[in-house]
């Protein structure tokens, strides 16, 4: 982030941080025993296995997300082991699993401002009948793909792929200059 941006965050009800994730697993079921080895991995984990595709689910140190009907994202701030762990619940027939945190960053938007200025950034729906605290969602910064947690009324956490995330923290940078006038 430039001295600018941070200039910018500072000011305004609106703070940007770029956080390391320790692991970011995702696990690919097969059709047939999605419920099976899903419950087997969160009670290894020890999280509820998510119903749909807004559910969020928190687990020691991260959140599990259901991305797909026969996928799981699962991420964790506190332990480098997740991959391993996954893989101590269920064998290679039963689910493909892959580490992809190499892939991904995170921002975490905290403030006020952060939900009108998603809502100029994104096409989702952050109103009463949208994107509520405890949910999720998958959607499109300058078509890039990326996942928005809504943890709580004013924060919100952003996954994009790597490469991107430059570009991301300088779109929001604009977004938020621009809401200053």
């Amino acid at each position: 982030m430039t001295d600018h941006f941070e200039k910018s965050v500072a000011q305004h009800n609106l703070q940007v941080r770029s956080c390391p994730l320790e692991s970011l697993v995702q696990v690919s079921l097969w059709r047939d025993n999605v419920d099976e080895v899903g419950a087997l991995i969160a009670q290894e984990l020890r999280f509820s296995l998510p119903q749909n595709g807004r559910s969020v689910s928190a687990m020691e140190g991260g959140f599990a997300y259901r991305i797909a009907p026969e996928r799981l994202l699962l991420i964790s701030d506190a332990d480098a082991d997740l991959f391993n762990k996954v893989l101590g619940a269920v064998t290679l027939e039963m689910a493909a699993v892959s580490d992809i945190g190499h892939s991904r960053a995170r921002l975490i938007l905290e403030g006020e401002d952060a939900q009108p200025l998603l809502a100029r950034l994104v096409p989702l729906d952050f109103g009463p009948a949208g994107l509520l605290p405890g949910q999720y969602a998958q959607s499109f910064l300058h078509d890039v793909n990326l996942l928005i947690h809504r943890q709580e009324e004013h924060l919100f956490n952003l996954l994009v792929p790597l490469s991107f995330s430059k570009s991301a923290q300088e779109w929001i940078a604009h977004a938020h200059r621009l809401m200053q006038y």
